[in-house]
């Protein structure tokens, strides 16, 4: 098993690590996007035979060729305003995470649900 760190620094780059990280993995994987991640492994899988199932886990899970931006900003959601505009994109509010996603778990439940997964050195 192994857990891709997305660089966030936009959906292109996110995907390039994650097949980055699928082509090394050693085929025949269960690739499993979770919210955000969603949409990234739907991109990145695509056309990959190393891959043999997507699993969607409170995921996106958008249209070929739809927007993501433009997908949050016509679907309002409490749980959507978690990511902040910035640049061409979002940004995660921790805050506002542990607060929507976490808010009945004690503290440090919430630190440990929004801490980014550490990458395997295949992702790199």
């Amino acid at each position: 098993m192994i857990a891709v760190e997305l660089p966030l620094t936009g959906v292109d780059e996110d995907v390039v690590a994650t097949r980055r990280a699928l082509s090394r993995a050693g085929g025949d994987d269960v690739v499993l996007g979770h919210s955000y991640g969603g949409l990234v492994v739907s991109e990145a899988a695509s056309g990959m035979s190393e891959v043999s199932h997507l699993v969607y886990l409170a995921a996106l899970m958008l249209d070929t060729g739809e927007d993501m931006v433009e997908f949050m900003a016509a679907h309002e959601s409490e749980v959507l305003v978690i990511g902040v505009p910035e640049g061409d994109g979002f940004v995660v509010d921790r805050a506002r995470t542990a607060e929507l996603l976490y808010g009945d778990s004690d503290e440090s439940g919430g630190r440990v649900g929004i801490a980014s997964p550490k990458a395997d050195a295949s992702s790199r």
